[in-house]
């Protein structure tokens, strides 16, 4: 495996494809106009003492203008560090704090100022690292760096990662634990498991846990995979170490933040998410599939997602009929 990964770090196309991506991801970050409300909010809940939303006073004329606003979105002088206030905004929000602890330190570093680069930084670290990850995650399965270079630039282009990248939330970090993670699930599949593995896996699953409740969705049904696959193949150990790293993950992220047990299953988006899941039929979910495969389609792959789909899987039926050994257990 570390002959594979030299094989892909010392690619001098790889180092073009990362300068590119992050030009492009800077570009389009220059080129964005104005804020959504969710992402001042990122500033705020990172930032704001007393308070997870902006409190004006009524009838108080503020002057200058903009301090108001710099008091709610900047880190002040005398908060910088403050952690603890963003542990407190996040019990009192409905999402983990893992993002806004970074969002909050960088700011920190520049109290009194406020810059939508303090966030996209983050984009912007998270997007390279996932595309690292993504190239040694295609490498797995096809060992052509040609195929994964081209796969590379697809993404860096894509219209659906530009415009994540540009979103100043947490969806960046979120995608890049859960890439992270099925890279580590299906390279220890093949491999074999190991104490140092599992223990990657399990500080992946409480970062993810941490960064976004989506990440847990995601990491059940990996696991239920993977789960499936350990049974057919009668690895019992393997599953029994899986369930004990997962449920030791879990008791980790919620003793490192009780809060998500209330967000998840008292709170206004985790009782969303479960009517969502319980009270819908199935022709209601197979619609919202389909909604969710054409937004995909739309925006990240240019309305070539269907064509795009068979022309990989030709590709890597004929890569993978070369194959002897090795992954060509995956083969599609």
């Amino acid at each position: 495996m570390r002959s594979s990964i030299k094989v892909v770090i010392k690619n001098k196309k790889a180092v073009f494809i990362y300068a590119m991506f992050i030009m492009v991801m800077m570009i389009t970050i220059i080129n964005k106009k104005n804020l959504h409300v969710d992402e001042v909010s990122s500033y705020i809940l990172s930032n704001n003492v007393g308070g997870i939303s902006m409190d004006f006073k009524e009838g108080y004329t503020y002057m200058p203008t903009e301090q108001v606003y710099l008091d709610c979105v900047a880190a002040n002088e005398s908060e910088r560090f403050n952690f603890r206030n963003v542990w407190k905004n996040q019990t009192d929000d409905v999402h983990p704090p893992f993002y806004y602890l970074l969002l909050h330190m960088i700011c920190s570093l520049n109290a009194g100022k406020f810059s939508v680069w303090y966030a996209a930084a983050i984009n912007i670290f998270f997007a390279v690292m996932t595309l690292y990850i993504l190239r040694k995650l295609l490498y797995l399965f096809v060992k052509d760096i040609a195929f994964i270079d081209f796969c590379s630039i697809v993404f860096s282009l894509s219209a659906g990662i530009l415009q994540n990248v540009s979103f100043f939330r947490m969806y960046v970090m979120a995608m890049f634990w859960v890439t992270l993670m099925a890279y580590l699930l299906i390279q220890a599949f093949g491999e074999g498991f190991s104490w140092k593995r599992w223990t990657q896996i399990g500080f992946t699953a409480i970062a993810g846990a941490l960064t976004h409740y989506y990440c847990i969705i995601y990491l059940s049904a990996s696991c239920l995979i993977l789960g499936i696959c350990l049974i057919i193949g009668k690895r019992w150990k393997d599953i029994a170490a899986l369930m004990a790293y997962m449920l030791c993950a879990a008791a980790v992220s919620i003793a490192i933040f009780p809060a998500m047990l209330n967000h998840m299953f008292f709170g206004y988006r985790g009782t969303q998410s479960i009517d969502n899941l319980t009270q819908t039929t199935s022709m209601e979910q197979w619609e919202r599939i389909k909604n969710f495969y054409g937004f995909l389609n739309t925006q990240m792959l240019g309305k070539i997602g269907g064509g795009g789909y068979i022309i990989c899987n030709i590709y890597y039926n004929n890569a993978c009929s070369k194959e002897k050994t090795g992954w060509r257990a995956f083969c599609i």
